[in-house]
C-alpha cells in the first residue's frame, strides 16, 4: 500500500512543480517581451514526459488502460480526469486476497 500511495504523491508533486515552473518561467519571459530560451522548452518537455508517465501509472493502479490520458487535451474532460486521478484511492490488484480464504 505504501508503494501505491507514493505513486499518487509523485503525481501530485509533478503537477505542482510543473505548474509553478511553467507559470513563473514563461510569464517572466513574456513580461520582458523576449522569447524564452530553448533550455526552458526542453525542461518543459521533460516535465511533460514525467507527467504522462505518472498519469499512466495512476491509471494502471485503478485497473484502467493508460490510453485514457489521451483525454487530457479535451478541456473539461481532461481536468476532471486529472482531478479523479489525483484524489481516487488505488484499487487492490487483481488476485490479492483470493488465496487467503483458501489457506
Amino acid at each position: 500500500m505504501k508503494n501505491l500511495l507514493s505513486k499518487r504523491i509523485t503525481l501530485w508533486g509533478i503537477v505542482v512543480v510543473y505548474a509553478v515552473f511553467s507559470m513563473t518561467t514563461w510569464d517572466m519571459y513574456e513580461a520582458k517581451g523576449v522569447e524564452a530560451p530553448i533550455s526552458v522548452f526542453i525542461v518543459s518537455i521533460g516535465f511533460l514526459m514525467l507527467y504522462i508517465v505518472a498519469s499512466v501509472f495512476r491509471c494502471h493502479e485503478l485497473n484502467w488502460s493508460g490510453w485514457r490520458i489521451l483525454a487530457y487535451p479535451v478541456p473539461i474532460v481532461g481536468l476532471l480526469l486529472l482531478l479523479f486521478l489525483l484524489f481516487k484511492k488505488p484499487s487492490a490488484p487483481e488476485g490479492v486476497g483470493e488465496n487467503i480464504a483458501s489457506s
